[in-house]
């Protein structure tokens, strides 16, 4: 049992306890819960809301997590948990959330709390900032959402703050300043108030209550996480849209506080969704598969850095950067980090390195500068790892890595992209010679005045791939207006996305013709067909979209048209189908037929077997159409031509003929 005195920095995680308020009844996730507590339920398969909470706490640092539950569940927490935090029991029916956590308080002592509710999600970065923020000068501290969802703003506990702090909170207020997260820390100070308000309240005091007191002496403080992921789950509907939201909370956990630049706004946002994609639809893709995928797709930047195809050979550099991280993050959600995979990573990663310094000194011409440039480049790669794993001993080397020079792999690789992008080796091998030499100097001075320390560690759940209980059913939304609605909603907001990437990639491409890049790319690497092919993408896939709509709205007007046009709904069903291909036909042709004339001898001989492809397509559903027509609207063929001939022989006829027939 940790001792309650505070030794250190405020926000520290060696004295913080952790509570968890689980005494509710869950009676809007009635009939799920009414056989299983909520935090019971799965957010992912094997992966309850619990433990998902005490995971997060773990990883943070915590080690003490009190449960507080009511009695009726408390057997059923400890089976499940075992061990991994204390079950406390809270007495009593109809009481409020203060006399739970009084429970807890009677339990554990006074103690620095880190308090959250058993039904909120969140992600790590959510209690980094709270715990961070604690510097003891007041009795508690919430996290703020500026920005809250439309749910929240309703029904969610509303702040309002000063320069000062806090000074109001409740669930009638308005929401000038934000909506509270449910995670809160808790000084020893403010136990004695819990105790005082829970009896003036009879039970049935609230954290509000708390919060407000504490308030009025000023003694509440906030940090803001707008932005960051959180949910209060109370119903079905919200334990759904947790389930979607747990995996994206997983793949922000993948990043690390350390990384640098380019793997956190770069590398991350590719290799996390590749990593939980992954995890969750392909059992064969393991850790050490992807990081031989990684070494070999260096290897071929390096051979075709050897074959001048320095373009080319940039683009697999930093796919291979990207894999990097892979195999990391998929170690780490399958609890599979081995020491033979970490070996692996690393020798396949100086390697690779090696090969790609090595490749690029190549270009240069033969000169004693460039020999030993390429060979402190080459040193370099190894001089940063030998570095790391020395001073690790001594302090978090990872920090050091994420700070200037950032000699770190991602920005090597991100280096080595760029100079073969600008077709300039040289640039990459100064960096790798350069960014070693300066990192070992400045961990040197960093480790200096240390002593030695324990390495750190860390923690992370387990999943299981089957289905998560219980098995929700939320009745949909049916009728002709929610379809209606539905279909309005996408033909507007695909027109509008499509439109704004094409004018986004004209504006792209203008910028990029203008400058080097664009004009020494390898044929057949010509800007404008990359662009091109873009274009092709981007309205194929909107327009797949636009096109589903519109052919609802068609479908929709069936009875009015048919009923109308005195046609069939066959008839009808293939006009429209066949309207619906002659568009994509003719915008196909539109799109392929440039992008075939730019590229030299394939497209010159296929560009017109394509066109001639295209053409007969479209003769034929125009021929198609035409006999729709034919046999379907003869009649209105028929009333057309006569009423026009009416019209021109009523107002074309000669005045002549008129004198003559008066007489």
């Amino acid at each position: 049992m940790l001792s309650g005195a505070r030794e250190g920095s405020a926000g520290a995680t060696g004295d913080l306890f952790a509570v968890v308020i689980g005494g509710g009844k869950a009676t809007r996730l009635q009939p799920y819960s009414e056989e299983m507590p909520k935090a019971l339920m799965e957010l992912a398969p094997g992966v309850t809301i619990i433990d998902f909470i005490v995971s997060q706490l773990q990883e943070l640092g915590v080690k003490d997590v009190v449960v507080v539950a009511r009695p009726e569940h408390c057997s059923a927490f400890e089976a499940h948990l075992r061990g991994r935090a204390r079950v406390v029991a809270v007495e009593g029916d109809e009481f409020g959330n203060l006399h739970t956590l009084e429970a807890a308080l009677e339990a554990i002592g006074p103690r620095r709390i880190l308090l959250t509710m058993s039904d909120h999600i969140f992600e790590i970065d959510i209690l980094r900032r709270l715990v961070e923020a604690d510097d003891g000068s007041k009795q508690i501290l919430l996290c703020l959402d500026a920005q809250p969802d439309h749910r929240d703003l309703r029904e969610g506990l509303k702040v309002q703050v000063s320069v000062q702090g806090v000074c109001h909170v409740g669930k009638t207020i308005p929401p000038h300043s934000g909506v509270d997260t449910g995670l809160f820390v808790l000084s020893p100070d403010v136990h004695e108030s819990v105790f005082i308000l829970d009896a003036e309240k009879a039970g049935k005091g609230t954290l509000s209550d708390l919060i407000n007191h504490s308030a009025e002496k000023g003694a509440v403080g906030y940090v803001e996480v707008t932005g960051k992921l959180w949910l209060d789950i109370d119903t079905p509907d919200d334990l759904l849209k947790a389930r979607r939201l747990y995996w994206e909370i997983v793949r922000r956990g993948l990043y690390k506080p350390t990384d640098g630049p380019v793997s956190r706004w770069l590398n991350r946002p590719l290799s996390t969704r590749l990593s939980v994609f992954l995890f969750k639809h392909a059992c064969w893709a393991t850790p050490n598969l992807l990081t031989v995928a990684s070494f070999l797709l260096a290897i071929a930047a390096a051979t075709l850095f050897v074959q001048a195809q320095l373009w080319v050979g940039a683009f697999l550099v930093h796919l291979a950067s990207v894999l990097d991280g892979v195999d990391g993050e998929l170690a780490r959600l399958r609890c599979s980090v081995t020491a033979f995979g970490s070996l692996l990573d690393s020798l396949l990663d100086r390697l690779a390195d090696i090969s790609l310094v090595l490749a690029l000194g190549f270009l240069l011409s033969p000169s004693p500068f460039h020999f030993g440039l390429t060979g402190l480049a080459v040193f370099g790669v190894v001089l940063v790892s030998y570095v790391s794993h020395l001073a690790a001993q001594y302090t978090d080397i990872s920090t050091l890595r994420a700070g200037f020079p950032w000699a770190t792999r991602d920005v090597r690789l991100l280096s080595t992209t760029l100079g073969g992008l600008a077709l300039q080796p040289t640039l990459p091998l100064v960096f790798c010679a350069a960014a070693p030499l300066l990192f070992a100097v400045r961990t040197l001075a960093k480790v200096m005045p240390l002593r030695k320390s324990s390495p750190i560690s860390t923690s992370i759940s387990i999943v299981r791939p089957t289905t998560p209980q219980p098995s929700i059913s939320i009745p949909q939304p049916t009728g002709e207006s929610h379809q209606i609605r539905n279909n309005v909603e996408s033909l507007l907001v695909n027109v509008l996305k499509a439109g704004a990437i094409l004018v986004a990639l004209e504006l792209i491409r203008s910028a990029v013709e203008q400058t080097r890049f664009g004009t020494q790319l390898p044929a057949p690497l010509d800007i404008s067909l990359i662009f091109d092919l873009i274009r092709l993408v981007v309205l194929a896939y909107f327009g797949y979209r636009v096109l589903s709509s519109l052919k609802f709205f068609a479908d929709l007007a069936t009875d009015l048209v048919v009923t109308r046009l005195q046609i069939t709904r066959g008839m009808y069903a293939r006009a429209i189908t066949d309207t619906l291909y002659l568009v994509i036909a003719g915008l196909s042709w539109w799109l392929i037929s440039p992008i075939l004339a730019k590229v030299p001898e394939v497209g010159s001989l296929l560009n017109l077997p394509v066109s001639l492809a295209f053409l007969g397509l479209m003769m034929l559903l125009l021929y198609d159409l035409l006999r729709i027509f034919q046999r379907g609207l003869r009649w209105l063929w028929d009333a057309t031509i006569a009423q026009l001939t009416e019209w021109l022989s009523t107002h074309l006829r000669p005045r002549n003929a008129d004198s003559e027939s008066d007489h």
